[in-house]
């Protein structure tokens, strides 16, 4: 079939003397999406053949005709074909070619993307405020702790963080060194209060408990002075 259209075509030029004429081959759409088949046409007039050869041979072409307009129906791997339609009216004695060039494999582009908002640096978020916060330390009364349990409860750098960045009641910073069996009968009713809700909580001692905001976490005990202020620091927003 291929063999027979290119041996037509070669005959029809070397026959006759097709003169090329403006483009009024349509194609639905060029550049041809990725995938799809081109389709051009020519419109007819009355008595007009048409006969399709396109450059280089397509993979699949089918010529088909409504009356109104003869149709190419092609596909390939080539990027670029030039398509003619070889007219012919023997009762208008009018022989000539149409030409067209179509392209293949180009799918439809995005449209561009709007305008690029310049570089902003994000808000840093603030720390959330701290209104009340206490700490606690627990020992067991009847067992003697080990060297790095006793510094990170007695370290004097510890006493001057506490006293900075604890609560204050009645001048005195709300931190305190208590036993796990402590009375708290003198105390202010902020730590009566925490140490009510916390007590029966104790499980593991020695520990550190942390109160912010009327909450309470119970820590497990650092094993150094610094990290017992880094611990104290995490909670207090790094202050």
């Amino acid at each position: 079939m291929r063999f027979s259209k290119l041996l037509v075509f070669s005959v029809l030029f070397a026959s006759v003397s097709f003169a090329t004429q403006a483009a009024d081959i349509e194609v639905k759409q060029n550049p041809v999406p990725t995938y799809s088949f081109a389709i051009a046409k020519y419109k007819l007039d009355k008595g007009d053949q048409v006969q399709w050869i396109v450059f280089p041979e397509p993979n699949e072409i089918e010529e088909l005709s409504d009356g109104e307009y003869a149709h190419a129906h092609f596909n390939g791997s080539a990027k670029k074909y030039v398509v003619y339609a070889l007219v012919t009216n023997f009762k208008n004695e009018k022989q000539f070619k149409k030409r067209i060039e179509v392209v293949m494999g180009t799918a439809p582009q995005p449209p561009p993307p709007g305008p690029v908002p310049p570089d902003v640096d994000p808000k840093p978020i603030d720390p959330p405020v701290v209104n009340s916060f206490r700490v606690l330390f627990v020992q067991d009364p009847v067992k003697t702790l080990t060297q790095s349990q006793f510094n990170a409860i007695y370290a004097d750098i510890i006493d001057k963080y506490l006293d900075t960045v604890c609560t204050k009641v009645d001048g005195q910073s709300e931190w305190r060194r208590w036993s796990s069996r402590q009375k708290v009968g003198d105390e202010t009713a902020t730590l009566k209060t925490l140490w009510e809700s916390v007590h029966p909580k104790l499980t593991a001692i020695p520990a550190v408990v942390i109160e912010v905001n009327g909450k309470a976490d119970i820590l497990d005990l650092p094993s150094s002075p610094e990290e017992t202020i880094a611990l104290v620091k995490k909670y207090r927003g790094n202050k």
